[in-house]
């Protein structure tokens, strides 16, 4: 019996201005590709923004309403979700590495930041 999920990390835009920071989305896509349902412990993500843990992505995954398939991810099935995070996590023109992590799997995406 397998048990096994895939992360992806949604990104957009992958490039924006400072001044259009607030409508940059951060979030996630899980997918069991196991064979039973599971939970698949979103709490348990961690996002790292140039190396560091980003607070922002913490509170609002911890705080984020969530429906059942959040608990009880039915096998093929997927779950996904963002939140608008680019001023939080965005201080300064530049590029980002942005890593979403779950266990021992990653996933990441570069972001550029612009003047």
């Amino acid at each position: 019996m397998q048990n096994a999920v895939t992360i992806q990390i949604i990104a957009e835009p992958a490039e924006l201005p400072m001044d259009k920071r607030a409508g940059f989305k951060i979030g996630m896509e899980i997918k069991n590709v196991g064979d039973v349902a599971i939970d698949p412990k979103i709490y348990d993500t961690v996002l790292l923004v140039n190396g560091k843990r980003d607070v922002a992505w913490d509170l609002a995954v911890q705080n984020s309403p969530r429906e059942g398939a959040w608990w009880h991810l039915e096998p093929g099935h997927a779950v996904n979700a963002s939140w608008p995070l680019g001023e939080a996590m965005f201080p300064q023109p530049g590029d980002y590495a942005v890593v979403l992590r779950l266990g021992v799997l990653e996933s990441s995406v570069l972001v550029r930041v612009t003047p």
